[in-house]
């Protein structure tokens, strides 16, 4: 069971790719920006 502000790995995958900070591109800044996002969200719906 997903956590209520979860992304799912499928909805992950779709939208990581429109992130910054992926492994080569210039001033990579973060690994992972994945609870970043779910901050987002959680904001967002709260």
């Amino acid at each position: 069971m997903l956590e209520q502000h979860a992304l799912s790995d499928e909805h992950w995958n779709r939208i990581n790719v429109l992130f910054p900070g992926k492994v080569g591109d210039p001033d990579h800044t973060t690994a992972d920006n994945r609870p970043l996002v779910k901050g987002v969200i959680f904001v967002l719906k709260t």
